[in-house]
């Protein structure tokens, strides 16, 4: 093969790779899973509680817990599974927190005749199935749970307005992409809070 011909040859491949890499990039971006996260009732399942401290280094530390009910929707074609929900909550110095979720049961409440039961988010309980794989055109959701636990000056504390702290979650799938939603938290008793997940200050 002369060399005029091998470098043609060499070109037309570089050609139709090229071709091949910006149809695969279109195929991804129109087949994208398109993700949208937001708080379910956020007028009611929406709840910050105080827990007692411990210590550290012989500081007292000051224990917040944080139980949110969310859902997450995805609108694209192509099924996702998340690999992580973070909630983000804001301090007293104007610095951010990001918390993990911390296993739980699946939520329920006694009523006179019957049991309610609410799934917990990437938890397998033994009612619900706490799935995190999120198919196309479809939705899930489920509670979950964070704890803060600070110490040294108030200014580390969770920032509380009118009783209330605002925070943001954030869902991401394992192809990378983000959704956030802003949610409103309301203050329970660690008491009330139990009736749902009993014993959920010794979950950690």
């Amino acid at each position: 093969m002369s060399d005029g011909i091998a470098t043609g040859f060499t070109i037309a491949v570089s050609i139709l790779a090229f071709i091949n890499g910006l149809m695969l990039l279109r195929s991804y971006l129109r087949d994208k899973p398109i993700l949208k996260v937001n708080p379910v009732h956020p007028d009611t399942y929406q709840w910050f509680f105080r827990m007692p401290g411990s210590n550290f280094n012989n500081i007292p530390t000051r224990k917040y817990g944080f139980l949110i009910y969310i859902s997450i929707q995805n609108k694209g074609i192509r099924d996702v599974s998340l690999c992580e929900w973070h909630l983000i909550i804001n301090t007293r110095a104007r610095k951010q927190i990001e918390l993990q979720p911390i296993s739980i049961p699946e939520p329920q409440l006694q009523h006179a005749q019957y049991i309610k039961i609410w799934p917990a988010l990437g938890i397998k309980g033994r009612t619900l199935e706490g799935d995190t794989m999120v198919r196309a055109g479809d939705s899930i959701g489920g509670f979950a749970y964070y704890v803060a636990e600070v110490y040294g000056t108030d200014n580390w504390n969770p920032t509380i307005e009118n009783d209330k702290i605002t925070a943001r979650i954030r869902v991401r799938g394992v192809y990378g992409k983000a959704a956030y939603a802003k949610i409103t938290l309301r203050e329970k008793t660690l008491d009330e809070v139990s009736e749902l997940i009993p014993n959920i200050d010794k979950i950690c």
